[in-house]
């Protein structure tokens, strides 16, 4: 019996251990670089395990990227709930939510087909934790809401100060927060606007987009200035309750700078009061009926910081300007010197005697513009006397305005030689039926000359434009001017290099060698619309030379190739023909 158990003993002391792989021997000391390396290195096809635990050594080194390379290799021959499993860890440390959470319900998948088997981390409550931590993470991952006014002051104060009043009530209507944000910026609300919507206006009929504006609403507006004091006040508004509005204005507009009422009905003696208030006025606008243009001139003596003057669609008064024209040589000083922008937009019943009357008050005016005028053009020859430092000049007709019958204003007979308005940069003379090329030719001064607009004048010749050069030309406006000639423009665009906007519609005298000299111009807006002469070499030709610097091209009703309008398209990208 005891020869039995020694033989045992000797025998089971001979048998060799079993020794453990080196893969397995590599994991255990987590040497993972070289269990890689080996894994890879084996010639004979991986079992899943061997794969497994290269896709795990990846992990372990966090090779994200590289992991879910050979997961995605691997699952279509492996398709257990391990390795979608695996696959749904590595979508997360990748950030890659839905794929993880698609991994997820293949697992959960795999687990109920395959119920009768030991699902270990693979059960039902293993994936329940992981779709959690899914979800979260796609909490997590969601953009984060940055709020505007965590910026500072002065940078919130004037990003907000570039949005209009309109937006700012929608921005105080966000939340309370934005609210008291906005309250707490006084500076916001120095700068009032309150305009009617377009369509409302044009239907009379009350819009949800455009409120009424009532005495309280702006009483609110005017209570967020806090200490500041209001510069800016506009109100656009078909009301019939200006008086209230105005009353509430009142205490505020000592500090103003700018005031525009347009259409709103008041008392002339209410708006007087106010303009006698406004010391620091500098920009003045009025349009309506309820106060003429002559009680405006008077009462805006008072505001000796007046800039800029623009009156629009009221009648020009009786009371004023009975005497004529003013003494050239003493002038009348009812108005304020340091006006230097004066507007008069279809003013009912202005006269040219009148008209010359407050232009000889004018003596520093810079900027002048006659729009929808019902005075001739030729009122432009007092120009050159009463205000001599005009550089920018704008007169449009009244579309029922009749050439007049009566003779010229007294000066302008005794005018021998007319003189030229030597600082004009901007001239534009629309619809001038009065307009000679005589007296064109006379204000016209080509070294300081930046805009030049004769649209719908076909009285005018060669001769107005009978300049050698216009050195500083960049935009020029000869629309049906149908007296301008072939050659007349060649030597107006020999002498314009620097010509960037040009506008030559319904012009006949457009021919191709026109278009050669356009060639070498810098243009970049061109009109050509209406012009029967046009070729399609020419216009191919100038896309050709102005590319890519040409924006613009209208060819509206020429005679041009659908071949050639499609090359002007492909040639214009950027722009718009």
């Amino acid at each position: 019996m005891s020869l039995l158990f020694f033989t045992a003993f000797v025998c089971q002391a001979w048998i060799p251990p079993l020794r453990p792989s080196p893969v397995k021997q590599l994991l255990d000391q987590q040497h993972y670089t070289e269990a890689y390396r080996l894994l890879t290195a084996m010639n004979h096809t991986h079992s899943s395990t061997e794969c497994y635990s290269r896709v795990q050594c990846l992990v372990a080194l966090e090779q994200w990227t590289l992991a879910w390379t050979e997961c995605e290799a691997m699952l279509p021959r492996f398709k257990t709930g391990q390795w979608w499993t695996l696959a749904s860890d590595i979508a997360m440390a990748l950030h890659q939510y839905p794929q993880a959470l698609a991994c997820l319900e293949e697992a959960r998948e795999w687990s109920r087909e395959c119920v009768g088997m030991d699902m270990s981390e693979e059960g039902e409550e293993a994936l329940d934790r992981r779709e959690q931590r899914v979800y979260q993470g796609m909490l997590r991952n969601r953009p984060r809401k940055i709020d505007p006014f965590s910026l500072p002051y002065d940078v919130l104060s004037t990003l907000l100060s570039h949005l209009p009043l309109k937006s700012l009530a929608r921005c105080s209507r966000v939340s309370r927060h934005w609210r008291a944000a906005l309250l707490d910026i006084p500076s916001l609300w120095q700068k009032l606007q309150f305009s009617c919507d377009e369509v409302s206006c044009r239907e009379k009929t009350p819009s949800r987009t455009s409120p009424r504006v009532s005495a309280l609403t702006l009483q609110a507006y005017l209570g967020r200035l806090d200490t500041r004091t209001l510069t800016h006040f506009s109100l656009s508004h078909q009301l019939k309750h200006g008086d209230v509005l105005l009353r509430v204005l009142a205490p505020h507009v000592h500090s103003l700078h700018s005031l525009d009422l347009n259409e709103v009905t008041c008392t002339p003696t209410l708006l007087f009061s106010l303009l006698n208030s406004a010391t620091q006025l500098q920009v003045l606008r009025w349009g309506g009926l309820s106060v003429k243009l002559n009680a405006i001139l008077q009462q805006v003596t008072q505001c000796r910081h007046l800039r800029s003057l623009d009156v629009h669609d009221c009648f020009a008064g009786e009371d004023v300007f009975q005497r004529g024209l003013p003494s050239m040589a003493t002038p009348s000083l009812s108005l304020p010197l340091t006006l230097q922008s004066l507007s008069l937009s279809g003013i009912h019943g202005l006269t040219a005697e009148r008209l010359a009357a407050i232009l000889h008050q004018c003596p520093r005016l810079e900027q002048l513009e006659l729009q929808r005028s019902l005075v001739d053009v030729s009122i432009l020859n007092l120009l050159n006397d009463c205000c001599p430092l005009l550089t920018r000049v704008i007169y449009r007709r009244h579309r029922y305005f009749e050439p007049p019958t009566h003779q010229p204003l007294p000066s302008a007979r005794k005018r021998t030689t007319l003189k030229t308005l030597v600082k004009t940069r901007e001239l534009a003379l629309t619809e001038a039926w009065g307009l000679t090329d005589a007296l064109l030719h006379s204000l016209l001064h080509p070294p300081t000359l930046h805009l030049l607009c004769l649209e719908g004048n076909p009285q005018l010749s060669d001769t107005a434009l009978d300049f050698s050069s216009f050195p500083l030309l960049h935009t020029l406006n000869l629309r049906n001017c149908h007296g301008i000639t072939e050659a007349g423009l060649l030597r107006v665009l020999k002498g314009a290099p620097r010509l960037r906007a040009l506008d030559l519609s319904g012009l006949s005298a457009v021919t191709e060698a026109v278009l050669r000299q356009l060639c070498g111009l810098p243009l970049v807006s061109l009109h050509l619309s209406n012009c029967s002469q046009v070729t399609d070499t020419g216009i191919v030709a100038v896309l050709d030379a102005l590319h890519p610097q040409l924006q613009c091209l209208v060819l509206e009703n020429t005679p041009l190739a659908a071949t050639t309008l499609n090359y002007s398209m492909c040639k214009i990208k950027q722009g718009f023909i």
